[in-house]
């Protein structure tokens, strides 16, 4: 979710960021605010991303062997952050960017980018392959994320939207 808080420093700031993540994220404790510059009109407010994992039971099984081993944990990081990592690297510097990758246990990952910063990434569900024409179904689902993002106002209409596809195999083909 993007929001925005007052230019303030240290423990304000961290205050700030705590309230609005708990009223959002009620019951998870894995969660992650990213600073994404400031407004250029008014207060000039910093804006945020703040993200969360919704379902921890996903992770806690693992966390609990990590620890059940003492094995140190430094963080648990979501794919569609460290997408913009891979975007640098593939050398991609459009405004408007759709990354799309096939989860192979949980669906379609689609992830917008706008400007390299992560505004808006969905999964949605993928029905087994074969059972339905893949790429009509996936193009279905990249029009629901434009109608979205459209509606969000992250995105004017008819601005162009670059989507990267990352696949392999029959699900490529």
């Amino acid at each position: 979710r993007q929001d925005t808080i007052p230019h303030v420093f240290g423990k304000d700031r961290r205050s700030l960021i705590e309230r609005k993540i708990g009223r959002l994220f009620r019951g998870t404790t894995y969660t992650h605010a990213v600073a994404q510059g400031r407004e250029t009109e008014g207060r000039r407010d910093d804006r945020l991303l703040l993200t969360a994992l919704l379902n921890p039971a996903l992770v806690q099984p693992w966390v609990d062997v990590l620890a059940r081993h003492k094995v140190p944990l430094a963080g648990i990081c979501s794919l569609p952050l460290l997408s913009a990592n891979l975007l640098k690297r593939l050398g991609v510097k459009d405004d408007n960017v759709l990354l799309v990758t096939l989860q192979s246990a949980s669906g379609l990952r689609q992830s917008f980018f706008r400007g390299g910063e992560l505004r808006v990434s969905r999964l949605a569900r993928m029905p087994r392959l074969g059972t339905v024409p893949f790429a009509e179904h996936v193009v279905g689902e990249l029009d629901k994320l434009r109608r979205y993002l459209n509606s969000l106002r992250v995105m004017a209409r008819e601005s162009p939207l670059d989507i990267y596809i990352l696949s392999q195999g029959e699900p490529l083909e």
